[in-house]
């Protein structure tokens, strides 16, 4: 899976800011998961979202925060019932 794959299944997910997360979230964990890395979910307060923590490497090390959302613009998901998202091939 190559970077193109990661960001087109990521945009994929039906994300929209308000609304529940927790399919996105979890393929982010078992994804992370998958190559080692500390995963934790926390519920959010509206308990249908999740914020998502993760740590590579030792933890007696200092490292870096990246920060992020994971929710996606809302407009590219109000076609049909069965539109999905995704990367265009000029976005390759």
């Amino acid at each position: 899976m190559d970077v193109f794959d990661i960001l087109d299944r990521l945009v994929a997910f039906p994300s929209v800011a308000g609304k529940p997360n927790g399919d996105i979230a979890g393929w982010i964990e078992a994804y992370l998961a998958g190559h080692g890395a500390r995963v934790t979910v926390l519920p959010g307060p509206e308990g249908d979202r999740s914020n998502l923590f993760a740590t590579i490497g030792p933890a007696d090390v200092p490292g870096y925060i990246l920060s992020g959302h994971m929710d996606v613009d809302g407009q590219r998901h109000r076609g049909s019932a069965g539109s999905r998202c995704g990367l265009r091939p000029a976005d390759r």
